[in-house]
């Protein structure tokens, strides 16, 4: 009966050290997140702002770390740590200063929003193209002249190079993956 006594007193032990043990682990870590964003870039977190408060979203930014790193491999722009959603570490975009990826305000905005996308709204990378081949989504790699205007004007051509129009399609699509295709894009 002693040893039943004991072995009893040992199991209701160990599982109230367990109970302890595992409360103390729940979800009370130190992390503190940061928000560094260099005065150039800004401007385009504000724009992403309100472009997804335009669409319904409601974005608070206080976990964000953006900087140049001469250390990113030169055939990237532009790169985030992270895509998920609750994330309980630092995110960080990191952008290549010695690859100047864009020529256009238009460029630099979609490279940005691109990172974003990945950090703040989860967004993995689209393959996908739409009916007339031009990119599905902005999330597409590798491509950040999908609202883009003319780079090099041709005679009388500007309007089969100048995609600025289509920046609406792209945000949209962007705040909301289940956008519809565009017209323009039949």
């Amino acid at each position: 009966m002693k040893l039943f006594q004991t072995l009893s007193q040992r199991f209701l032990s160990l599982f109230f050290a367990l109970i302890l043990l595992a409360s103390c682990s729940d979800e009370k870590d130190d992390f503190v997140p940061v928000y560094n964003v260099p005065e150039e870039y800004q401007p385009l977190i504000d724009a992403f702002i309100e472009e997804a408060f335009l669409r319904g979203l409601t974005i608070t930014l206080e976990n964000l770390i953006i900087k140049h790193d001469n250390e990113l491999e030169s055939a990237f722009c532009g790169t985030c740590n992270s895509n998920e959603l609750k994330a309980r570490f630092q995110k960080i975009i990191r952008f290549n200063p010695e690859n100047q990826c864009w020529i256009n305000p238009q460029q630099k905005e979609a490279l940005v929003f691109h990172e974003l996308g990945h950090c703040i709204l989860g967004r993995l990378h689209i393959n996908k193209k739409l009916p007339n081949g031009d990119a599905k989504s902005m999330m597409t790699p590798n491509d950040i002249s999908v609202y883009s205007p003319c780079v090099y004007q041709l005679d009388g051509e500007v309007e089969d190079c100048n995609n600025v129009f289509k920046r609406d399609y792209y945000l949209d699509e962007l705040f909301d993956a289940t956008t519809p295709i565009p017209e323009w894009s039949k």
